[in-house]
């Protein structure tokens, strides 16, 4: 099935799985049913991928809101610059926040030191 029809149906659903229930992705489905993109001035589906990102920090669900955030910086790193700036989209600042969350991991920050050659 076409990822767009199934993106549709669930947003049409009035339940789900009880363990995805309170999960924030959930909760926001009909958002999802399309893709982030710069097609209109505001973007909706940014908003709430941002808003999800908060709701899984706030509840301390750093692995889900750290994958959210690289899915995130993917799509807006294809907008454009007004786009971004709209947004208040910055790439570094960005990437800074996703490496401090990242040392909230049980094993450690998400990145390599760097190695002299």
């Amino acid at each position: 099935m076409p990822p767009q029809k199934v993106t549709h149906w669930l947003a049409r659903q009035a339940s789900g799985p009880a363990d995805v229930a309170t999960d924030p992705v959930w909760q926001r489905r009909a958002e999802w049913i399309a893709i982030p993109s710069g097609g209109t001035k505001n973007g909706g589906a940014y908003l709430a991928l941002a808003q999800v990102i908060d709701a899984y920090l706030e509840q301390n669900r750093i692995v889900p809101a750290l994958t959210l955030m690289q899915t995130y910086a993917e799509f807006m790193n294809s907008e454009t610059r007004s786009f971004q700036e709209r947004h208040d989209y910055d790439f570094q600042a960005w990437r800074l926040r996703q490496r401090a969350l990242s040392e909230q991991l049980p094993h450690g920050p998400r990145y390599l030191p760097q190695q002299r050659i």
